[in-house]
């Protein structure tokens, strides 16, 4: 997270080295942009950026397998490098708003659904359920609105099969890594933004 922001990780206390990897985790952050744009980038699963993002992180596997616009069913295959196997992850995911509050909630879950992906791996099935609470932040622009947000990411996870603690350790902090991921790709959005006002002045 950004200085204003947290991070924390609990799991359940181990009696040896090698258990189930089972943690939560929970970050918090200020990121400058509405809710619904950051909404709208954590609910695109395989838009072009976060995409790229899966490439350079090295996962062989991203996909959408149906989405209505308030709930989808999203499939991935995660690298954690060897000596493990990729974990495969399937999930349902789904938003809604609070109008009294005007936060957005993300919310998703895995599912026990079988996804071809056109050719045979050796992976491990993982579970998640995570939720995202986006709140309005800061001043109201001219345009009536807010153009920050706070988002607070808590997320229950199982890699499934047995893991050293040290990887769990790693592992998590990647998985809340999503908050840095949105603060950074909406600021370097904000720079595109202001440096086009600024040439088109010139």
């Amino acid at each position: 997270p950004s200085a204003s922001g947290e991070m924390s990780m609990r799991k359940p206390e181990r009696k040896s080295w090698c258990e189930r990897s089972i943690a939560t985790g929970r970050c918090t952050d200020v990121i400058d942009a509405s809710p619904e744009e950051v909404l709208g980038y954590l609910y695109d699963y395989c838009s072009r950026e976060r995409m790229r993002v899966s490439r350079e992180e090295g996962n062989p596997a991203r996909l959408v397998l149906n989405d209505d616009g308030r709930q989808a069913l999203f499939a991935t295959i995660k690298s954690l490098g060897w000596p493990l196997r990729p974990r495969e992850i399937v999930i349902r995911v789904f938003w809604w708003k609070d109008v009294s509050s005007g936060a957005y909630y993300l919310g998703v879950v895995s599912v026990g659904d079988t996804v071809d992906y056109g050719g045979s791996m050796k992976t491990v099935r993982g579970t998640t359920i995570n939720l995202t609470k986006l709140e309005p932040f800061g001043v109201v622009g001219e345009d009536g609105k807010h153009h920050q947000c706070q988002i607070e990411y808590t997320q229950v996870g199982d890699a499934g099969g047995y893991i050293p603690e040290f990887l769990v350790n790693s592992i998590v902090p990647q998985q809340l890594g999503v908050v840095e991921e949105v603060r950074l790709v909406r600021y370097q959005a904000a720079r595109t933004t202001a440096r086009a006002r600024l040439q088109a002045r010139l």
